[in-house]
């Protein structure tokens, strides 16, 4: 297939969009760790899903446009989209994300600092109350429980003990 100067052009330039789409993708990884604090094993994983998802998008792109055929123009083409929307609509994007999620962090501590830890520092207060007075009611049905075990104790013979007792007598009997 014959390729001309004003086809490597277009190509040139939709692989600079496909950079800058990628960029776009990179970004959301970023606003993600921005939004929730990640550990250093979580964005080694998220920067391999993006490398795969870079790497199909390249591949699919490579089938569409170009026969498949790797071409160097293509791959700078890329890099060059995703530096140019790095350095430009990028930054604009997750400085602003960034300043969104903070707001939406102050303003969750806010409620949650005025609505939310009254109500349970109330509950807490009401369960210390209320295990004070059924762990005092506890030890005292325990105590009394316990007392109330040395009063039902009986010392004496049981009935089927009795037979015990009675052939120790005979025992005793029959020594004397």
């Amino acid at each position: 297939m014959e390729y001309y100067i004003a086809d490597q052009t277009v190509i040139f330039f939709m692989s600079i969009a496909l950079g800058a789409g990628l960029g776009v993708v990179y970004d959301v990884f970023r606003i993600m760790r921005i939004a929730v604090k990640t550990s250093k094993g979580v964005v080694f994983a998220q920067d391999i899903v993006f490398f795969v998802i870079a790497a199909a998008a390249t591949f699919v792109f490579l089938l569409l446009k170009n026969d498949g055929q790797l071409r160097v123009h293509i791959l700078i083409g890329e890099f060059l989209g995703a530096v140019i929307y790095h350095l430009t609509l990028g930054a604009i994007v997750v400085r602003t994300a960034g300043a969104v999620i903070g707001f939406v962090k102050r303003t969750a501590n806010l409620i949650y600092r005025i609505f939310i830890r009254p109500i349970i520092r109330i509950f807490v207060l009401i369960h210390q109350k209320i295990s004070g007075v059924f762990g005092k009611v506890g030890t005292k049905l325990k105590i009394f429980s316990q007392n109330s075990k040395k009063r039902l104790k009986n010392n004496g013979v049981l009935l089927y003990n009795n037979m015990k007792s009675i052939n120790k007598k005979k025992l005793r009997n029959a020594k004397t």
